[in-house]
């Protein structure tokens, strides 16, 4: 049931046989698919990640048995896809969409060093040395996996698989009730906002930056690179300024109205002035009443004096609601609100800022909070109501699960015809599974991840080149001579290689099948998220900036 949507454990990189047999003179092959081989490697580094996102203990050698089986089953059919997918004339992977693929992947990978200088310091350590050399083998591996998922789209949309039975259903609801997790528990808040108001002189300063990188934008400058330089949007920035899609309504009013009022042809928009600072907005797409855009943010710098006359104020409207001044009457004459609604919004709790949590802890309903710091200055909460916690019930979940087990069935009528195309030499025997698995390394043995394919698996074998794939290849794989194989040097690993590094912890991991019903979302996935002043919306989307 991995196959839903996408590839689950695409485990192997982008080169093919010929090159990646430079890789096998020391390396023990498990199975051949086509002209692409799985190595003993790659096969207990995937078992290592299954393992940690599955729970299994590391020293249950019966179980890690059974999972190692598993993923190498799911390794097979996984190539066996890649392969037919890379034969089909009928199938492709758009440019942009590779593009874009390859540059979320990137910058979230990015986003977990404290600084873009660290990442290309660990860079400079791994087998690819250059963040060039890096992307390109990201861009290998990402175009197989599209390239793999759209040709299931297509041809899963072709099947018809067996129909789904209410007791199936059922039954399958019962077995993984535990993965389908609760509602998040959520608290509705309302919000006095104190701005800290910058100095005309440093508004001017911050115009006059932007006005300077609009002009690099128009040149031809790649706008993502600038929003990693320049942007003081810290949500944002090293993704390369990327909002995502939004509709009307989420982002602050002077941002939506320049967005939403560009002319369909026009990419680069502004400079805008909203609460947080001067935007430069970047249109990336539209769909229907949403757009997908870019920014980059420059914030004008604030001194100190100006934050303690913000604060000053803010402590003299906490006085007055300890004094009981009504909150409603204080909040209409001082809240100068960057948010979009200053309507009470809902959200996970999880989702605000720490303080903010410690705050709320033990507040009771109606009750207000001290003068609490946010992105554009400072707040005082008002709790509104609490709620959430609730498990998803079977009734809400069942349309959801029988569009998504009835995919799953067509997808896998459609690999059994694949196989009898695909030449597939499974070389490991069973015996030779029932090894344990070491424990999985600490995040912090490797912090820089290979790439990796749409459920989290690094990718560590070093890039090589290689022909694609070929379907219906049925001659035996044979190893390259000595003199093909590359010297050492061009085959270093990682410095202290963790094959798990980077791999999130299961329980911040979704389900691999399920995806909730509108509006209820899977175990550990938030219902809303605050937006930079702290409200906390559900929109889904990132505001224009933190």
């Amino acid at each position: 049931l991995a196959l839903v949507g996408s590839l689950l454990l695409l485990a192997l990189p982008a080169g093919a046989a010929a090159g990646r047999a430079q890789v096998l003179g020391s390396e023990r092959i498990v199975a051949v698919v086509g002209e692409d081989v799985i190595l003993l490697s790659e096969l207990e580094e995937q078992t290592v990640i299954a393992a940690t996102q599955s729970g299994v203990d590391p020293e249950d050698a019966g179980a890690l048995a059974a999972l190692r089986r598993e993923v190498l089953d799911q390794m097979v059919t996984d190539l066996i896809v890649v392969a037919a997918a890379s034969a089909d004339d009928s199938v492709s992977v758009p440019d942009n969409s590779l593009n874009d693929a390859v540059e979320a992947e990137l910058s979230e990978i990015r986003g977990r060093f404290p600084s873009s200088a660290e990442f290309e310091q660990e860079i400079a350590r791994s087998q690819w040395r250059t963040v060039e050399n890096y992307r390109k083998n990201l861009r290998r591996v990402k175009r197989r996996e599209l390239l793999a998922q759209a040709f299931l789209a297509r041809r899963a949309t072709q099947l018809q698989g067996a129909p789904i039975t209410d007791d199936e259903l059922r039954a399958y609801f019962r077995d993984n009730a535990e993965r389908f997790g609760s509602r998040p528990v959520t608290v509705t808040i309302d919000q006095m906002d104190l701005l800290v108001e910058a100095s005309e002189a440093a508004r001017a300063r911050a115009r006059t930056l932007a006005d300077s990188l609009m002009t690099e934008a128009r040149r031809g400058a790649p706008f993502p690179a600038l929003a990693r330089e320049f942007s003081d949007d810290e949500a944002t920035r090293e993704r390369g300024g990327d909002l995502g899609y939004f509709g009307r309504g989420v982002m602050v009013p002077a941002f939506e109205e320049a967005a939403f009022g560009a002319d369909s042809t026009q990419r680069l928009v502004g400079p805008v002035e909203s609460p947080f600072g001067v935007h430069i907005i970047r249109i990336e797409d539209r769909q229907g009443d949403e757009i997908k855009a870019r920014h980059i943010l420059i914030t004008p710098e604030t001194t100190e004096a100006d934050r303690a006359a913000a604060r000053a104020m803010g402590q003299v409207l906490v006085d007055s609601l300890r004094a009981g001044v009504n909150f409603d009457s204080l909040q209409a004459r001082h809240s100068r609100s960057p948010r979009p609604t200053t309507e009470p919004v809902e959200g996970p709790v999880n989702q605000l800022a720490e303080e903010w949590q410690a705050a709320l802890k033990e507040l009771p309903t109606g009750g207000t909070t001290g003068l609490l710091q946010a992105p554009a200055g400072y707040v005082i909460l008002r709790l509104v109501a609490r709620g959430g916690g609730e498990p998803y019930t079977f009734e809400e979940l069942a349309p959801r699960l029988r569009s998504q087990l009835a995919q799953t069935r067509a997808q896998e009528a459609l690999i059994d015809g694949l196989r009898s195309d695909v030449f597939v030499d499974v070389r490991l025997p069973d015996g030779a599974l029932g090894r344990a698995v070491p424990a999985p390394a600490s995040a912090q043995d490797q912090p820089l991840p290979a790439p990796t394919d749409s459920a989290g698996a690094p990718l560590v074998t070093p890039p090589v080149e290689g022909p694609p794939p070929v379907l219906g290849a049925r001659e035996a794989y044979t190893p390259p001579g000595p003199e093909e194989r590359p010297a050492p040097e061009s085959l270093a690993p990682l410095e202290n290689p963790s094959p798990v590094a980077d791999t999130p912890p299961p329980d911040s991991l979704p389900p691999a099948l399920v995806v909730p019903p509108e509006g209820a979302p899977a175990e550990g996935a938030p219902a809303g998220r605050v937006d930079p002043s702290g409200a906390v919306d559900t929109s889904g989307q990132t505001p224009p900036a933190r």
